[in-house]
């Protein structure tokens, strides 16, 4: 099996996977809404039956509204990324755009609100690429383009498997009524991401969730071998049912995915603990 080949066995089977956890996710909501249909039909119950019934009926529209507010709130404050401000990042976007086969380049912005993670997406939010300013710097000061276009190439993969879609959002916000199924659902939306960007920039993936899990301060002092090994935590029954679920998928998670994907190329250059030896020689 050629490489390409390989490479798209694999993004079909997370889209598959995704298509799957969608409809169950769905499926379970579907069956929620029918019984508080069902309760409000039924007259003699009264008081916080009913309002909990209701609440369920109007829970994905109300979630809509409510970030599409938050949205518009953010967007306030971003400068915009074009050919003329931040060249070098607005090429790399265009160059993923074309490389993922949109019709259009995807609007850039700088943010520097600190609740902006550059790492993750949320489906149906976001029309745009939204770039944290602490993870811009983080790249410029480590000298680690690549981690910049790892970091840009998984916002355009959310594209590709059109995460931004509102067909997306409508039942990704059902979805969340089912914990453990929305959790899964959730991760698997940054792992596809993650999978289409390493098969793009596949240097730049330790270096892009490493920078997002440390800061750029810290960076310096990763060790590529550790590659935040399992066997440094072993969680208990509450760490169990948190990564169960937990709708953030954990850098350490990510990094594992990629690596059973075959798609994980740790840094073959000047290794992380060498240079914190010079660092500390310095």
């Amino acid at each position: 099996m050629s490489k390409k080949k390989s490479t798209d066995a694999i993004l079909n089977a997370y889209r598959r996977r995704g298509h799957l956890l969608l409809s169950l996710s769905v499926l379970a909501f579907g069956l929620l809404l029918a019984f508080s249909l069902a309760v409000l039909s039924i007259e003699e119950l009264q008081g916080d039956i009913i309002n909990w019934a209701a609440a369920v009926i109007y829970f994905p529209v109300g979630a809509i509204l409510v970030h599409r507010l938050k949205l518009a709130q953010a967007r306030l404050d971003f400068v915009p990324v074009a050919a003329e401000q931040l060249p070098e990042v607005y090429q790399m976007v265009v160059e993923l755009c074309e490389a993922a086969g949109l019709k259009a380049v995807q609007p850039v912005y700088l943010s520097k609100d600190a609740g902006v993670d550059p790492c993750t997406q949320t489906p149906g939010l976001r029309k745009s690429i939204v770039l944290g300013s602490d993870f811009l710097a983080g790249c410029r000061e480590n000298n680690t383009p690549e981690a910049l276009r790892f970091m840009l190439a998984h916002q355009v993969g959310h594209f590709v498997f059109n995460h931004d879609s509102n067909c997306w959002l409508a039942y990704f916000t059902g979805g969340f009524a089912t914990p453990v199924l929305g959790a899964k659902l959730a991760k698997n939306l940054e792992y596809s991401a993650d999978v289409w960007a390493a098969t793009q920039v596949p240097e730049g993936a330790f270096r892009a969730l490493g920078l997002c899990a440390v800061g750029k301060d810290n960076y310096v002092y990763l060790d590529p071998q550790q590659d935040f090994s399992e066997k440094l935590y072993r969680p208990g029954l509450f760490g169990r049912y948190a990564k169960w679920t937990a709708v953030h998928a954990p850098v350490r998670n990510r990094l594992r995915a990629l690596r059973k994907a075959g798609l994980l190329v740790a840094p073959l250059d000047e290794s992380m603990r060498q240079r914190l030896f010079k660092v500390c020689d310095c």
